[in-house]
Order: C-alpha cells, then structure tokens, then sequence
C-alpha cells in the first residue's frame, strides 16, 4: 500500500513538475514573441514569469509541494486576466483557467474544502474577465486579425493538450488508488487472518480452514498446546521476553509442522496446529519431535538463558466432528499433562 501511495503522490508532483516546465519554456518563448511585437509591457510580464516558475522548479527539488501548487494556480489566473485584459479575450488567453478546473482536484492537501475553494476561485476569475473584456476594450489594440487567430488557435492547442495530458495522469492516478484499495484489502485481510506477532492462524481463519477441510471428508487431528511456566517467564524478565519466547515458538512449530497442518494462535501462549490427512499416529510421531526440539532449543533473550518445554494435547476426528468439541478434548488433554509433570504429549493412546 505504502508504495502505490507514493507511486501517486509522485505521479501528481511529477505532472505538476513538468506543466511547471513547460510553463517555464512557454513564457520564455512569449518574450522573444512580444519583443518582436514591441510590447514592452508583456515582455515585462513574462521575464516575471520565467523567474518565477524558475523558483518554482528550484522548490519542487525541496518538496515545497503544496506552495508549488497553489502558486502554479494563481500565477495562471493572472497570466490568463493580465493577457486577456492587455490584449483582448479574442486571443484566448482564459482558456488557461479553464485549464486550472481539470487539474484542481489533484491537490496534495488533506483538506478537501481547498481544491473547492480554488475552482470557485477559477470560475469567478473566468465569469468577471468575461464580464470585463465585454465592456472595456483592450489596452493594446491589434488591428491584425491573421495575429488575433495565432494567438487563439495556438492557446486552444496548449490548453488541449494540457487537458489532455490532466486525463491521463488522473487514469495513472486511479489506477493507483485502485492499486492502494486492493493493497488496503489484503493487508486487512491478513490482520484478520494472521495474529501479529506470531504471523499464525487467528482464530476464525483456524475455523474456516478446518470447515473447508471437514467439507472434501479429509480426516483431522487437533493439537492443543501451551507453553510451561509461561507466566513465571514474564512476571520474572518482563513481556517483551515473552514476546520473544513466543515469536521463537511459532518459527519452531512453522519449520517443523508437515506440509498439511495449519498452526493458529489461540490465545496468550496458547497454540493449536491441525493436521490433515495425517494419521493419528503420525501426529503423535510429529508432535512427540516438535516437543524434544522445543525442550532443546538454546532459548537465549538478551544475556538471559531460558529452558522453554510446552505440553500438548491431541484430539481426532475419530472422537468427534465439529471444531469446538475437538478443541474442548485436546485441551482437557493439554490439562491432564500439565497435572501430570508437563512436557509431555497425550493423546487418546495415553490418557
């Protein structure tokens, strides 16, 4: 999720960027256009504007994003109302608002109300230049209608292409927010699915496996297990000790459960591992190794040497059908182990 957020948070920065470079070249280019129509006053106005998105480019490069974009936004508005009031509305200058409405939503802002506040901001600019050009004549007269339709034309066809240019980088954008939900779906999947510390089955994932096992008739074995003197562990060197005793614990059961089981915490230091089309021998077998390994393991937190054993308790579907009642066997096994000494594995050929 985090990497298709910043995928988009760049693609939009990175369209900002390069309209602010071609903005950059575009008023560079007016200069030399207005100098050669002698227009002291607009080639004034536009070495202004090659500065100042100058600036701008040099504040991209320190991720001043949202001061880049608002004054992106407010440089146009008054490009477009100081062209159109100086050279008339015939030459198109206030396409370039227009311009500003399909990009305003693509704000690096966590208030929504600014994106509106801008459009409405944009749409007022674009009715009162209106309104104004309507009843005040241009300050500069242009007699050449063949200049007037350039101007046009050649606005009309930098406003496209940027509106153009807008609709794709919004399809990458929600191609992406498609990618963050998907992303945002899986990872909520997995906290439901997967207890956080451990990385195991949670319980209602245990449920539901056991369900889809149960429905294609596979036999089950149900090991209910807990680890000795667990508490004594944390009352004597803390919780984050018993964090790590418990995290080890489920990399042990992991790397030494077969291929067809499941291991779920149930809850505090207590597991359970299903077995499936496994003999209830064979589970013995398995159980009775992840036991020794266990008793064995060099448990070292910090400087601290721990000895860690766990009991279990094993219950089949040979005994009963439905998950609680399984459970409910293997864990008055687990008990009677724990009164028997711990450390050791009971099933139904041992109680």
């Amino acid at each position: 999720m985090e990497l298709h957020a910043s995928l988009k948070k760049n693609s939009i920065f990175g369209a900002y960027g390069k309209m602010c470079l071609l903005a950059f070249v575009f008023h560079f280019l007016f200069i030399f256009v207005f100098t050669y129509m002698q227009l002291t006053p607009m080639i004034i106005y536009h070495i202004f504007s090659t500065t100042f998105f100058g600036i701008l480019l040099l504040l991209l490069k320190k991720s001043y994003f949202r001061t880049i974009v608002s004054l992106f936004h407010l440089e146009v508005i008054l490009f477009s109302c100081v062209s159109s009031i100086y050279m008339g509305w015939d030459c198109g200058f206030s396409f370039y608002i227009v311009i500003l409405l399909t990009l305003v939503y693509f704000w690096p802002y966590h208030n929504k109300k600014i994106p509106y506040m801008f459009s409405i901001l944009e749409v007022l600019a674009f009715l009162l230049l209106k309104i104004y050009t309507a009843y005040h004549a241009p300050l500069i007269i242009i007699d050449n209608p063949k200049i007037i339709n350039t101007f046009y034309l050649f606005n009309a066809l930098s406003s496209f292409s940027v509106i153009i240019f807008a609709s794709f980088i919004s399809k990458v954008t929600s191609t992406l927010v498609e990618h963050d939900l998907i992303d945002t779906n899986y990872k909520l999947q997995e906290m439901v699915n997967y207890d956080t510390l451990t990385h195991l089955w949670s319980r209602p994932f245990l449920t539901d496996m056991f369900n889809q096992t149960r429905s294609i008739g596979a036999d089950i074995a149900i090991v209910m297990t807990d680890v000795d003197n667990f508490k004594s562990i944390n009352d004597t060197y803390g919780h984050m000790c018993g964090d790590y005793v418990l995290a080890q614990l489920a990399s042990i059961l992991r790397e030494n459960c077969p291929e067809k089981s499941g291991i779920c915490r149930w809850g505090g230091e207590e597991f359970v591992i299903m077995f499936y089309d496994y003999t209830l021998k064979d589970t013995i077998t398995v159980i009775e190794d992840i036991r020794k390994t266990i008793a064995s393991y060099p448990f070292q937190y910090d400087d601290i040497r721990l000895n860690v054993t766990m009991t279990f308790g094993i219950s089949s579907t040979s005994e009963a059908s439905s998950l609680k009642e399984l459970i409910q066997l293997a864990d008055d096994r687990l008990y009677q182990g724990k009164h028997g000494g711990k450390n050791i594995v009971i099933s139904p050929y041992n109680e």
